[in-house]
C-alpha cells in the first residue's frame, strides 16, 4: 500500500498565475557561487542510506539578489556507513570502483555525475517600507523532460510527492522510499528499483 504526500517543494511565493509552457535551455550556472548543498536521499538505518540526487542553490556574483535552485538526480547508490559490518556500497547500480572509497569522496563522484533535472531561478530585493526581503518578479522554472527537452514555464508551483510504501513484513508501517516532482503535466520521480530496497534492508 502506497502513501503519498502533497507539499510544494519551494517554500518562495509564487505571484502571478502561470502562463502557458514552452521548451527552452536551462540557464548557464558557469561562474555562479554555490551557496548550499543537500542531498536527496533515503535513510534506511544511522548506517544505511539510498542516495539519489542533489539540491543546490547557486547566487549569481554579479547580481547577489538572483539565485538558482537545481535538483539533480543520478543512478540510486545504496550506502553503508562506517557503522556498518561491511563499509561497502552494496547496490549493484553503483559502479564497482567506488567500493573503496570513503563516503564524502563517493558523495563527490556522484555529485559530478549528476544530471540537472530542474531549474528555479528568482531575485529578492528588500521592502523599502519594512527593510525586509520580498520576491522580485517572476519565478522561472525548467524542467527537464523524458525526451532531454527543457520545459519552461513562469509562475508555476512544482509539487513533490513523498513516496512510502510496505516494504517489511515484521514492521507495520510505511517506509518513505522516493520522490515524485511534478510540473506542468509531467514528472520526475526519484525512486530505486524494488530489488535494490530489498536488499538494503536485509543488510541493515
Amino acid at each position: 500500500m502506497r502513501k503519498i504526500l502533497l507539499l510544494v517543494i519551494l517554500l518562495i511565493p509564487w505571484p502571478c498565475r502561470a502562463q502557458t509552457a514552452s521548451i527552452s535551455p536551462p540557464p548557464d550556472l558557469s561562474g555562479w557561487r554555490e551557496v548550499s548543498r543537500s542531498r536527496i536521499e533515503v535513510v534506511i538505518s544511522e548506517s544505511l542510506n539510498i542516495y539519489m540526487g542533489f539540491d543546490i542553490e547557486y547566487v549569481n556574483p554579479v547580481n547577489p539578489n538572483e539565485f538558482i535552485r537545481v535538483i539533480t538526480k543520478h543512478r540510486p547508490s545504496i550506502i553503508k556507513g562506517r557503522n556498518a559490518p561491511n563499509d561497502r556500497l552494496i547496490s549493484e547500480v553503483v559502479l564497482s570502483r567506488y567500493a573503496e572509497r570513503d563516503r564524502a569522496q563517493m558523495t563527490e563522484e556522484l555529485f559530478k555525475e549528476a544530471d540537472p533535472v530542474i531549474c528555479v531561478k528568482w531575485r529578492i530585493k528588500k521592502d523599502p517600507r519594512t527593510g525586509k526581503e520580498i520576491q522580485d518578479g517572476d519565478i522561472e522554472t525548467w524542467f527537464r523532460v523524458n525526451s532531454g527537452d527543457w520545459l519552461f514555464n513562469k509562475n508555476q508551483e512544482i509539487r513533490v510527492e513523498f513516496l512510502t510504501e510496505h516494504i517489511d513484513g515484521k514492521l507495520n508501517k510505511n517506509i518513505l522510499l522516493g520522490r515524485k516532482y511534478s510540473f506542468a503535466g509531467v514528472y520526475n520521480i526519484f525512486k530505486p528499483s524494488r530489488s535494490d530496497i530489498m536488499l538494503a534492508m536485509e543488510a541493515k
